[in-house]
């Protein structure tokens, strides 16, 4: 009998999250317009043609933004 061995060992990452605002005070998407308003504010509008960005929204269960995270840029 052969037995595998997994010679790949990778650290599990965790993120938190800590705000120091009040949950009100997040905006609340209703509608693909207004995700398009709040990302087009985190580009920089003079590179936006020169550069392939890829952002992620990252939302609560009630769709309040609770962060923009930057994926990659190239």
């Amino acid at each position: 009998m052969v037995q595998e061995q997994n010679p790949f060992k990778v650290a599990e990452v965790a993120v938190s999250y800590k705000s120091n605002y009040n949950i009100t005070q997040r905006p609340k998407i209703n509608s693909s317009q207004y995700a398009y308003r709040i990302l087009i504010q985190h580009w920089q509008l003079g590179r936006i043609e020169l550069l392939e960005e890829f952002k992620v929204i990252l939302f609560d269960t009630s769709n309040r933004v609770l962060g923009i995270v930057d994926i990659s840029v190239g």
